[in-house]
């Protein structure tokens, strides 16, 4: 069945005109579009039975046209007129429907012709369209005239998002998707070629394909040149090396002078081989090809991404480059990231770049279109709204696509595009080395508060115009369970058989390792152990002393049908914290479940050390990953849990980069529970404990530096 695509034009919805876009086109042939201005229905006429009427050029149906006027033309007159055009409209209508049936035959023919070289290569699972298929036929493409102001951008997706995002669908679909018949596309299906190919419909158009310069192997990877908004080619578009084309690919990197590379896949997800390894293991830390050797000089492992700082050996010419390798790992299988957290990895990739801005950087997945096309399109368009305050998402893919067929993939991925731009232009840096934000923070503590607002009562300022509000459906499943909570007014956004009011965090390093939930109530405390137990939790923090939290004598009794418990005498590390070790064992295996239990006995003003050593010790003595978790308890699982969360984070940022954005810390722990850190003296008291790790650290380092230097004097 023939498809005639209707396209949204930027200012009004499909089917409205005017200034303010109020008016409705009527009786427009095929239910098409109308002009913006004049409402004139100009691609296909009037519907039958109606004629554009007067200087308006609208359609009015024939009886109501002045016919009887002296100075109006005849009925017949005007079906004489209209029959023609009408006859001409089915006319081409007809070519149209052969030409398309023409260019599926041809694909077929293709297919059939390249059937010898299947066993050779992948099909296109992950990377093949989700929301268009062959038998639609694109008559127009109208590219927005007028870009969107980052300002807009909002209020623009609240409009696209309508009647089930009917918007995203007209306007995705309005840009050319597939192999496009006026573009050369013959290298890359070359009998020799085809087995560099990882997917067996994506190729490199020929116009923008990456020329190996120095390959023993020909000069074909399948890799396009992209260009930015201003129309300058930056970067390079590739699909994930095979086993025989990483040589090529490292070729690739080194003749176009590539400095940063952005991998948004991981090596395999679930079954599937998205991408072969191309750099070294971090044990063994060489990886030699046939012209290059790879050496791992550095790895840093974060909670949504790794980043790899890697020595490029050209053993030809004996010359050195370092590169950075930056691998976004949290990108869901047919799913888009959350948006924060790739805004993170964007981050550093940005910062990387900054360093070689000139050169152009390689972004890859596995087909190198999907995944890909959307990670460039957030840089480039990024830049342009920083630069100009306006960008023009669908002009800006439509030209991606000349350069790279399919370029952002889906539906899906490209309303995500409009989303994490959205993010990404709401906030600026709130990044501060450790050494500034000591001093902000003493700066904060002498200000006249009611008369001057300080740099981090902006930020809580700002976080709070940020925050997340979840709707009645996002939060049914709490409401439903609402007896099983001790606090009603904070509930998780996810029968009682698998409820827990606690919601999953990641640490700064490592993805979901901590929850922060609520106390169980009366007669719930088995829920407790089955937490502990189900996800492979070995560290439980209690922000309340156990004498003030009701019940909790029931929590771990010796004995119950599914579980025994032992727990430990409790051991005082401090004069506020006590310890316990509770050992579980689920009574259908003998293995035990080791816990241990942190009981915070006072949240006064010795806070910081407080919470500064609890966190030294769950981190020093207990391994916290996702086969470690730690869990944080308070009454509503917000407060207080939230500011233990926000540190604990805040300190291994330090550890990792000698810097802190306690900022997006805490708006990443509120996307996922709203209610933490609530009041701007919580977010005060976080960076005021996090200045007094960062001052206790210099102090034993100058400590530590001092010894060694009254060493070497008595030794002298």
């Amino acid at each position: 069945m023939l498809e005639i695509c209707e396209v949204q034009v930027f200012g009004c919805e499909v089917g409205y005109y005017g200034e303010d876009c109020s008016k409705k086109c009527d009786h427009c042939k095929n239910n098409a579009s109308c002009g913006i201005q004049n409402g004139e229905c100009d691609r296909f006429g009037c519907a039958t039975g109606y004629i554009k009427k007067g200087q308006s050029k609208t359609c009015e149906h024939l009886l109501n046209v002045e016919v009887y006027n002296d100075n109006s033309p005849d009925l017949t007159i005007v079906f004489l007129i209209v029959g023609p055009f009408a006859g001409l409209l089915v006319i081409v209508l007809c070519v149209l429907t052969l030409t398309c049936l023409l260019r599926q035959s041809g694909r077929k023919r293709g297919k059939q012709n390249n059937d010898q070289c299947q066993d050779l290569i992948e099909q296109d699972d992950e990377e093949s369209p989700e929301t268009l298929d062959d038998t639609i036929l694109y008559t127009t493409v109208q590219i927005r005239s007028k870009s969107i102001k980052t300002t807009d951008l909002s209020s623009v997706i609240k409009t696209l998002e309508r009647d089930t995002d009917k918007g995203f669908t007209e306007e995705f679909n309005s840009i050319p998707y597939g192999e496009q018949s006026d573009i050369n596309c013959t290298v890359g299906k070359l009998l020799q070629n085809i087995p560099k190919n990882r997917f067996k419909t994506t190729f490199p158009y020929d116009h923008s394909r990456v020329v190996l310069q120095s390959s023993t192997d020909g000069d074909y990877i399948n890799a396009n040149f992209i260009k930015n908004t201003d129309d300058d080619v930056a970067y390079i578009a590739s699909q994930g090396p095979k086993p025989k084309t990483v040589g090529d690919f490292w070729q690739m990197v080194w003749q176009e002078n590539v400095f940063v590379i952005a991998m948004v896949t991981n090596l395999k997800e679930g079954k599937k081989i998205k991408c072969e390894r191309y750099w070294p293991l971090s044990g063994n830390n060489k990886m030699l090809l046939e012209t290059f050797t790879i050496q791992m000089l550095s790895e840093k492992a974060y909670a949504n991404f790794a980043i790899h700082h890697l020595k490029l050996i050209n053993r030809k010419t004996q010359e050195i480059r370092q590169i950075a390798h930056l691998q976004y790992t949290s990108w869901p299988d047919h799913g888009t990231p959350n948006p924060l957290e790739l805004l993170d990895f964007y981050r550093y990739v940005s910062k990387a770049m900054e360093q070689n801005s000139k050169e152009k950087l390689i972004v890859h997945c596995s087909a190198g279109i999907g995944r890909t096309g959307t990670f460039i399109a957030l840089d480039a368009l990024h830049r342009q709204g920083v630069k100009k305050g306006k960008i023009n998402i669908v002009e800006y893919v439509h030209t991606m696509r000349e350069d790279r067929m399919n370029m952002i993939q889906n539906q899906s991925q490209y309303k995500f595009l409009y989303r994490v731009l959205y993010e990404s232009f709401r906030t600026g840096s709130h990044l501060w080395p450790k050494d500034n934000f000591v001093q902000e923070v003493g700066t904060e503590m002498q200000t006249d508060k009611a008369v001057n607002l300080s740099n981090l009562r902006r930020e809580f300022k700002d976080l709070e115009s940020l925050k997340k509000t979840f709707d009645e459906t996002e939060t049914q499943i709490g409401l439903q369970n609402s007896y099983l909570n001790m606090t009603q007014n904070v509930l998780p956004a996810t029968g009682r058989g698998s409820y827990y009011n606690a919601v999953p965090f990641s640490s700064f390093t490592t993805k979901h390792c901590i929850i922060a939930g609520q106390y169980p109530v009366q007669g719930a405390g088995i829920d407790l152990i089955r937490l502990l137990v189900d996800q492979d939790c070995s560290s439980l923090v209690l922000t309340h002393p156990l004498s003030e939290i009701p019940h909790s004598a029931e929590w771990f009794p010796k004995s119950s049908i599914n579980y025994r418990v032992e727990i430990s005498p409790s051991t005082k590390l401090t004069v506020d914290v006590n310890k316990q070790t509770i050992k579980i064992k689920d009574q259908s295996n003998d293995s035990w479940r080791k816990v241990s239990m942190y009981e915070i006995k006072a949240w006064n003003e010795n806070l910081p050390h407080v919470l500064l050593y609890t966190i030294g010790s769950v981190r020093s003595r207990d391994h916290v990953d996702q086969n470690n978790k730690l869990v944080v308890l308070s009454r509503d699982g917000a407060s207080r849990c939230g500011e233990f969360c926000a540190v604990y984070n805040a300190i291994q940022q330090l550890q990792q980069d000698q810097e802190v954005d306690m900022f997006t810390i805490v708006r990443q722990l509120q996307s996922r529970r709203p209610e933490m850190i609530s009041d701007v003296n919580e977010y005060l008291r976080c960076c005021q404990i996090v200045a007094d790790y960062i001052k206790s650290e210099l102090e034993d380092t100058e400590c530590r530096s001092t010894m060694k230097e009254e060493n070497v004097y008595a030794n002298t």
